[in-house]
C-alpha cells in the first residue's frame, strides 16, 4: 500500500526550480521505502539529463528507446538503504512515512533528488500497456 504525497516537490540543486510531480504515493515495501512519481515530460527532461535519482545511462536495463518523450513518465524510485533503515525507526507505517516527506524544508535529506534511486521509469501507451526501462538499482 502507498499513501499519496499532495504537493510534494523534489528538491535537486540550490537556485534549481525542484522537481514538482504531477501525482506521489510514497510507502514502505519490506525495509525499503519506495516513491512513486508521475513527472512532465518536461522534469522528465531534465532528470535524464542532469541523471537525477541516480539515472546514469550505463544503470539502466533496456527500453529507454521507446519513450515518447512528449508525454508524463512514472519513475519509481528507492530510498537508500541507510536512509530507509533510520527513517524506518521513526516513520514505521506508510502514514508516518509519507507525513515525514511533507516536511516542507529544502535542505531535508529525504526531499533531495540524490537520496532516491530510481528503479522503474515508465510510460502508460495505452490502459494497461506501459514501456519504460529498469535500472540496475532494481536489484
Amino acid at each position: 500500500m502507498s499513501v499519496a504525497l499532495p504537493a510534494f516537490s523534489m528538491f535537486v540543486a540550490t537556485g534549481d526550480a525542484p522537481i514538482r510531480p504531477l501525482d506521489a504515493a510514497v510507502g514502505w515495501d519490506g525495509g525499503a521505502a519506495v516513491l512513486t512519481m508521475t513527472v512532465s515530460s518536461e522534469d522528465y527532461d531534465r532528470i535524464d539529463a542532469a541523471a537525477m535519482l541516480h539515472l546514469d545511462p550505463i544503470m539502466r536495463r533496456g527500453g529507454e528507446a521507446r519513450l515518447d518523450r512528449s508525454q508524463p513518465v512514472r519513475i519509481t524510485a528507492r530510498l537508500h538503504e541507510n536512509d530507509a533503515r533510520d527513517l524506518l525507526t521513526v516513520a514505521p507505517d506508510d502514514d508516518a512515512l509519507a507525513a515525514a516527506l511533507q516536511v516542507d524544508v529544502e535542505t531535508h535529506p529525504f526531499r533531495r533528488q540524490d537520496a532516491w534511486y530510481a528503479t522503474t521509469v515508465t510510460q502508460e501507451r495505452m490502459p494497461g500497456v506501459r514501456v519504460g526501462y529498469r535500472t540496475e538499482w532494481d536489484g
